[in-house]
């Protein structure tokens, strides 16, 4: 999916879901483990295609104040603490 505004990202849905099901979405604050090849300790940032990394993507999230919104930090290679969108990029 895209993501070409900043109000449109919430957080991460727990699991897989198809259209039609209710979803639990995990916002900040709370632990998402349905990613894969995380590097513990970094800090990942929501990416303008749906997907996380480890820098902004300043083409892809020109509407957001400081670019990309901070998706979290990696607690283990599948484990990501999600923070605060605004928070910091230091």
């Amino acid at each position: 999916s895209n993501l070409t505004h900043w109000s449109h990202y919430v957080g991460f849905a727990d699991q897989a879901y198809t259209n039609g099901q209710t979803a639990t979405i995990k916002t900040y604050g709370n632990n998402v483990d349905t990613l894969s090849g995380l590097t513990i300790g970094s800090r990942y940032y929501v990416q303008g295609d749906g997907t996380v990394g480890t820098s902004w993507d300043s083409s892809g999230l020109s509407a957001f104040e400081t670019n990309t919104p901070t998706a979290g930090t990696a607690l283990s290679s599948t484990k990501l603490l999600i923070r605060d969108p605004f928070a910091e990029h230091n």
